[in-house]
């Protein structure tokens, strides 16, 4: 049971991560990009 919830966790860490990334670059790209 432990070993599922962490295997659980570690995905949902990985996903997390990659949505941060795919989703906060661009953001990150329009709102310093939009200062200059």
């Amino acid at each position: 049971m432990y070993d599922s919830l962490a295997i659980f966790l570690l995905q949902a860490l990985t996903v997390l991560t990659v949505l941060v990334v795919v989703i906060g670059i661009p953001l990150a790209d329009i709102l310093f990009g939009g200062k200059r």
